[in-house]
């Protein structure tokens, strides 16, 4: 089994979410180079994240829909992508 190097910066930005840098150096690792996102309170540590990755490239999106059909569209090319979205207004409303 191969043997995945996490670097987790000392960031500020991360001390209350210190797993996600490590999280985000993982998927990298697993070859995720392009992280579409749309950016809400729920998921701004988790994009940022992803974001400060070298060589990660983030497109952010005006709705859950175009995250989605942009990343089926990236996947064709046989590449691991990373859609991200926010809780969606359901959720966002208390209607779950």
């Amino acid at each position: 089994m191969p043997t995945v190097r996490v670097f987790v910066p000392a960031s500020p930005r991360h001390a209350e979410h210190p797993h996600l840098p490590a999280l985000a150096h993982a998927f990298a690792a697993e070859g995720v180079d392009t992280h579409f996102t749309l950016m809400g309170d729920g998921n701004m540590h988790w994009a940022t994240a992803m974001k400060n990755i070298d060589g990660m490239t983030t497109y952010a999106v005006r709705h859950e829909h175009c995250a989605c059909a942009m990343a089926i569209g990236y996947h064709v090319s046989d590449k691991v992508v990373s859609p991200n979205t926010r809780r969606g207004v359901r959720r966002g409303h208390g209607k779950m």
